[in-house]
């Protein structure tokens, strides 16, 4: 649906363009608001174009820079701490894993395995899940 609207969008805009070009050189010197109803008109039309536009452009912009940041995955290498999470996750040890869940957060507080295996399995509303 946005395709189409730019088409049609577009098209109008050219086709305001076109008119105003036809009118100021068929007709030059007359001091006629023709050409300024055109100028109005193409102004009213860059605002929905630019509606229909700006997800295009921005995303063509700024995804170069931002894409690894948005469309990536966080894969974190495994160590001992984490593998003893997961286990104790698999087995159905709640508290411990909780407790180890913990531990391994504070540790490195700047990756978030620990945090999510802690969202999964903590009560909701305790302190823990606020923490």
């Amino acid at each position: 649906m946005l395709v189409i609207l730019r088409i049609i969008f577009g098209l109008a805009a050219i086709y305001a363009v076109r008119l105003l070009w036809q009118n100021s050189q068929a007709h030059p010197e007359t001091g006629d608001l023709t050409n300024a109803f055109y100028i109005a008109l193409l102004v009213i039309l860059a605002i929905p174009n630019a509606i229909v536009w700006a997800p295009y452009f921005g995303a063509k912009f700024s995804d170069p820079l931002t894409g690894v940041l948005t469309n990536s995955t966080y894969v974190e290498r495994k160590n001992l701490s984490l593998r003893l999470i997961y286990w104790l996750q698999d087995r159905g040890f709640r508290r411990l894993t909780l407790f180890f869940r913990f531990l391994e957060g504070v540790h490195p507080p700047d990756r978030p395995t620990a945090f999510v295996i802690g969202l999964k399995n903590v009560k909701p509303g305790s302190w823990l899940e606020k923490v």
